[in-house]
């Protein structure tokens, strides 16, 4: 996912996504360990979530310190 090509528009949301996503994996690890993951895909698949929204938080923060430094 490229920063502009995001379905969230405001760094905002990215931070409640990522918030929400670390709660989930929090949450299956839980499950993993106590041996009551039904589905192991949804970790993985949780892990690169938040890898996507990291990238995109990233990406918007490197774009807002070049558009600062080019004025």
């Amino acid at each position: 996912i490229v920063a502009k090509e995001s379905p969230y528009q405001h760094m905002e949301e990215l931070r409640g996504r990522e918030r929400e996503l670390r709660e989930t994996l929090a949450r299956l690890h839980m499950k993993r360990h106590a041996r009551r993951l039904e589905k192991p895909s949804e970790l993985h698949t949780a892990k690169k979530d938040l890898a996507r929204v990291l990238t995109v938080l990233s990406e918007k923060r490197i774009a807002t310190v070049r558009g600062r430094g080019a004025k």
